[in-house]
Order: C-alpha cells, then sequence, then structure tokens
C-alpha cells in the first residue's frame, strides 16, 4: 500500500484512499513513522443495516484514526449489499444504513466528525468477489436518488425523505396507490407490493427496467407457492416468466453485455423455470399414483 500511494502521489495524483480495512489494526506510530498520514486518506467502510452496532468497527478505530490522519471519510451503499443472492433493490434497507452512519457521527465515532470531509455513497455489482450478480443499476436508481436526497439533509425524517423521492421521480399518487394493491393467491397466501413497485410507476431513467424487475419479483414470490396453484394458472405462470424474460433481455441489451445479461437471466429466472417443472411433476406423479 505504501509504494502505491508514493507512485499515485509521483505520477500526479493529490488525494490516494485507502480502505479502512487495510491498516486499520496497525500502531499509529507504526503508520507515522512510515508518513501514511501524508500519503494516504482513510476511508471507513461498512454496509450493515446500522453500523452501530457494537463490534462492528473494530475497538479504538476512530481514536487511532484521529491521532494518525487530519481527514477521513466514510463509504455507505445504495444498492450491492443486501445479501448474496439479492437481485430487487430495498431502498428502507438502504436509508437505515445512511441514518445509522448520522448515529455513528454523534456517538462512537464522534471523536474523528470534525475531521469528516465526506461520504461515499457505493453501489456494488456484487455482493462479494465471485459471488452471482445482485441488484442491477436500473432497478436500483431510486434508491441512489434517496440516498443523496437523505445524505444533502440527514435531519430529515424517512416519510420526507421519500416525498421528495417521489417528487424528483415524477410519481403520481394514483399510479402508486394502484400498483401497491395486494394479491391474494388463496385465503393464506398474500402478497404485499414493496413500497419499490409502487416507484416503478413513476417516470424516470429506466423506470420500464424497474418496473419488470418489480414483475420478477412477484413471480419469484409465485414461483414458490407453485403447490397451491392448479394446471391452469401453473401454466399463466411460465408464460408470464417467459414474457418477462424476453422484455427484460431487450430492455438491458442496450445497457449491459450479453455476458451479464446472461448470468442475470441463468440466475433469476432458470431457478424458477426449475422449481415449476419439478413441481408439476411431482404434482402430476401424486395424480397418476392417487387414480
Amino acid at each position: 500500500m505504501l509504494r502505491v500511494a508514493k507512485h499515485a502521489h509521483n505520477v500526479g495524483f493529490s488525494t490516494v484512499f485507502a480502505w479502512n480495512d487495510m491498516f486499520e489494526k496497525t500502531d499509529p506510530q507504526v503508520l507515522k513513522f512510515h508518513n501514511l498520514h501524508s500519503l494516504i486518506t482513510p476511508v471507513v467502510w461498512g454496509y450493515k443495516e446500522d453500523v452501530t452496532v457494537e463490534g462492528y468497527f473494530s475497538e479504538g478505530l476512530f481514536d487511532r484514526l484521529n491521532t494518525v490522519f487530519p481527514s477521513i471519510y466514510f463509504a455507505t451503499a445504495f444498492k450491492g449489499a443486501n445479501g448474496i443472492k439479492q437481485s430487487f433493490s430495498n431502498i428502507n434497507r438502504y436509508l437505515s444504513t445512511h441514518q445509522s452512519y448520522n448515529r455513528l457521527l454523534k456517538g462512537a465515532a464522534e471523536i474523528v466528525s470534525n475531521k469528516t470531509a465526506g461520504i461515499f455513497v457505493t453501489g456494488w455489482s456484487r455482493y462479494s468477489h465471485h459471488r452471482p450478480l445482485c441488484e442491477l443499476l436500473p432497478t436500483s436508481l431510486p434508491s441512489l436518488f434517496m440516498s443523496l436526497i437523505y445524505l444533502q439533509d440527514p435531519q430529515i425524517p424517512a416519510s420526507k425523505v421519500h416525498k421528495r423521492l417521489k417528487r424528483l421521480l415524477n410519481c403520481k399518487e394514483a399510479e402508486m396507490r394502484r400498483a401497491a394493491r395486494e394479491f391474494q393467491l388463496n385465503h393464506t397466501e398474500i402478497y404485499y407490493p414493496p413500497i419499490e413497485t409502487e416507484y416503478s410507476t413513476c417516470h424516470f431513467l429506466w423506470a420500464p427496467i424497474h418496473k419488470e424487475l418489480e414483475d420478477l419479483r412477484f413471480l419469484t414470490w409465485l414461483s414458490h407457492r407453485v403447490s397451491s396453484m392448479d394446471k391452469k394458472t401453473r401454466k399463466e405462470l411460465r408464460e408470464k416468466l417467459e414474457r418477462n424474460e424476453k422484455e427484460l433481455r431487450s430492455q438491458l441489451s442496450p445497457i449491459f453485455f450479453d455476458e451479464t445479461i446472461d448470468e442475470f437471466i441463468a440466475g433469476n429466472f432458470d431457478p424458477l423455470k426449475r422449481r415449476i417443472e419439478k413441481k408439476t411433476i411431482k404434482m402430476n406423479s401424486n395424480i397418476i399414483n392417487t387414480k
């Protein structure tokens, strides 16, 4: 890290950022001896829903950073930090992370609050290296905009954040209410659309893709309840999945490489098709055995 930082400065970079976990447990005197305080600017990252949980950041981290560095940054996330196989956005979960950073700077990290120069809003394509694709950018734009709205005014309540977001995304209340209607599969199985489904009715860049992905969220829910369906309903579900896949491929193609689209389709549609087929075969077998 020291060699890279020196080289970056030698070729003209004025600031070199480094993740805190690359050196966070190093003795402050060692960091000073190697002149790290003038070579790098630390970025304390954490994407947990509540970063104030005791033990999440290593003990004494902020005291050590305060001793060595003249300024620090933090890093939160708007996508890609909510689970290994999470393909759908969760706006309020990321809002909770941002809110917890606000509490952190008033609590455990207060000692460095006057040295805090800013916060990065990161978006990840994979939860970690070599993991499947997670939330795609088109479905995460509302989360990104929400993040920027809140971080510019961290004292506002969540209700006002969403109010401003609706205005920014050109949302119509009537359309959002229609999208929020619950779907009852049977007496016990009811689908309650998340707030992200409501935002799929708004008018912003890539909104049609956002809608298709929210449709996929609903179809995923349905596919886990194949046993509750009759033959006609299962057939309709397969047809809806095929239409959804075709439409997503078409809309994603101007944005992503074919390999990326293929991976996303394979990870999100193929398992649903296999589940439906497996359940159908099992149910047909049960019918034959009862005759």
